[in-house]
């Protein structure tokens, strides 16, 4: 017999439709006499995993590039500034999946069928591109039969209602997806806003759901004088590195090589040694632009950038103003003075010592006065240990 109480449950969970929590309130099993929770599903948009596949054995990561770690799951970002050929080196990655030959003549792959979603090009320049990069391989069109293939300009982005569904839809069966560019993936969004983090999340749900690789290109802005490092170059909300699972950051300078830093991944656990890479015209049937390449160099064989070389001035300026205070606890000077001190020009100084004061948070500051500064190192704040929140008394 029942009671009321358990009537107005029922009656509770049958109004708002909810068999499954219903479930999981009422099922109840006992194990050594206590009172032990049954099992869950979860819900359809939150299914549980379930302890067996938990701890169940893990597959090896199903990597397209083994020795650059590129692979399902969270995107690749390809970072680089304007006319670092970004695009171009991308492809040819692309070209060497699609036929399974070397990247860049070095790194093995998998081979696979790569689609090219080209956002900003256009129909001329992406086939004229794909076109030399084969010709400059030696890759003729029916190698290339049912193993390559793109969408120019498309009408679908990362904010179409059910973007998940329709990118499904679209990169299921594809191994390597070029989404070229995030912004043009991303019509009308901040990319300073954190929200960009929400859209990008759908490359992520997609690859789990399908097994393709995203890889994406993103415009960097220049390596900055005043310190800021590689791994911060890329425009807009850290959030776009943050839900990477690998980034590489590509500068050069004009003529140049194209310097190449890895500077995260997940997979690996690590990074992989600074490359160059550099694009080369490759004649053709006596024309001498008729093909392309791009060919991997030593980091030493590369030139590095007028804003790498300023980074890394501004980067031992920093270090020597911050040894001195750590020496001296304190120092009553201009900062005149203590560039004299350090034996350090004003040019080397000056960018140093204001991305020393204005950092968030600020790595020195004055305890004296505007006209007797007394300059010092901030205090650093301590992440304050997270303590468990009582859970009430057992009896």
């Amino acid at each position: 017999m029942t009671s009321q109480a358990e009537r107005d449950v029922d009656a509770f969970f049958e109004t708002f439709e909810a068999p499954a929590l219903k479930a999981s309130a009422e099922a109840v099993s006992r194990v050594n006499g206590k009172h032990v929770p049954a099992p869950v599903t979860g819900s359809e948009l939150a299914p549980l995993v379930g302890l067996e596949k938990l701890f169940a054995p893990v597959e090896s990561a199903k990597f397209l590039v083994p020795g650059l770690g590129i692979n399902p799951g969270a995107p690749t970002g390809f970072f680089g500034q304007g006319f670092t050929g970004k695009t171009l080196i991308a492809m040819s990655l692309g070209l060497s999946i699609a036929t399974g030959r070397p990247a860049w003549g070095l790194y093995s792959v998998r081979r696979g069928r790569v689609l090219h979603l080209d956002y900003e090009q256009g129909l001329r320049l992406t086939a004229r591109r794909w076109q030399r990069l084969a010709a400059g391989a030696g890759v003729t069109r029916d190698e290339l039969e049912g193993r390559l293939d793109a969408c120019v300009l498309p009408r679908l982005n990362l904010m179409t209602e059910n973007a998940d569904g329709e990118y499904m839809r679209l990169c299921e069966g594809w191994d390597l997806v070029i989404l070229d560019a995030l912004k043009g993936a991303t019509p009308g969004i901040d990319e300073n806003s954190s929200e960009i983090r929400d859209y990008m999340r759908v490359l992520t749900h997609v690859s789990e759901r399908t097994g393709c690789t995203f890889l994406f290109l993103h415009q960097a802005g220049k390596v900055s004088p005043f310190g800021k490092s590689r791994k911060e170059a890329g425009r807009g909300s850290s959030a776009i590195y943050d839900d990477c699972q690998s980034v590489f950051v590509a500068t050069a300078d004009k003529g140049e090589a194209t310097y190449v830093s890895h500077e995260k991944d997940r997979e690996l656990g690590n990074i992989v040694p600074d490359f160059g890479l550099r694009i080369e015209d490759v004649e053709v049937d006596g024309d001498r632009k008729g093909g392309i390449r791009v060919v991997h160099l030593e980091a030493q064989e590369v030139k590095p950038s007028k804003e790498t070389l300023e980074a890394e001035v501004v980067a031992r300026a920093k270090k020597k103003i911050v040894e001195l205070l750590e020496k001296r606890g304190e120092v009553k000077a201009s900062s005149n003075e203590l560039a004299a001190m350090l034996r350090m020009s004003r040019r080397d100084f000056a960018p140093a010592w204001a991305d020393l004061k204005t950092g968030s948070p600020p790595r020195i500051i004055n305890a004296g006065k505007f006209r007797e500064p007394i300059w010092k190192l901030a205090p650093l704040v301590a992440a304050q240990p997270t303590l468990p929140q009582p859970t009430g008394k057992t009896t």
